[in-house]
């Protein structure tokens, strides 16, 4: 390992509070789930506005219901793709994240809480606890944001742990972009110091 390479990487205490992010929305998305399942009966909905309730339901597939009726195998290809993706994440945050990889490095610390999180109410209760449910008559009625929704316009209920995932993949996009604007920058400045015309 070279120091330039040494250089780069982020240090052991730095890597601890990428998965000290991961660490607080793990707990926070356990007590969440843990006061649902404690103050509501399977299926009972809480409106909270017009648009919003708590509504706790159990999920046998991926985030937002993915899968949620696949007939039971889904469980533990789950349990074993988030394994693999936890303990992937955190090799690859202490052994190759590097400091110009910020937005990667947070959005993977986001995918290891939702992962972890979901993934605990796996080995727990078979299933994943979901209560966030948001819903609008209107969205059943719009051409192609009505897939997303059921017949009364109810979005698939989620959890912290979904958010995690789904916070962490949105920077794993926007990190992609830069990283893309970044190369073409790079290619042009090289082309524009290798193409004659440009010297003096």
């Amino acid at each position: 390992m070279t120091e330039k390479t040494i250089a780069e990487k982020f240090s052991t205490k730095a890597c601890f509070g990428f998965l000290l992010l991961s660490i607080v929305l793990i707990a926070l998305d356990q007590w969440t789930k843990l006061e649902i399942v404690r103050n509501f009966e399977y299926g009972e909905r809480l409106p909270i506005t017009s648009y919003f309730d708590l509504y706790y339901l159990r999920n046998f597939g991926a985030a937002f219901s993915f899968l949620s009726d696949a007939g039971g195998w889904q469980k533990i290809f789950f349990v074993t793709l988030s394994s693999v993706v936890c303990i992937g994440i955190v090799i690859w945050l202490f052994f190759f994240s590097t400091k110009q990889q910020k937005i990667l490095t947070t959005a993977m610390s986001l995918v290891l809480a939702g992962a972890f999180g979901n993934l605990i109410d796996r080995i727990n209760y078979g299933y994943v606890v979901d209560f966030l449910s948001f819903h609008h008559e209107a969205m059943a009625n719009i051409p192609l944001v009505k897939i997303m929704f059921s017949d009364q316009g109810r979005f698939p209920a989620f959890n912290v742990a979904d958010m995690a995932i789904f916070c962490g993949a949105f920077l794993l996009i926007i990190d992609w972009y830069l990283e893309v604007r970044r190369e073409k920058a790079l290619a042009k400045a090289v082309t524009e110091t290798a193409d004659p015309r440009m010297t003096y």
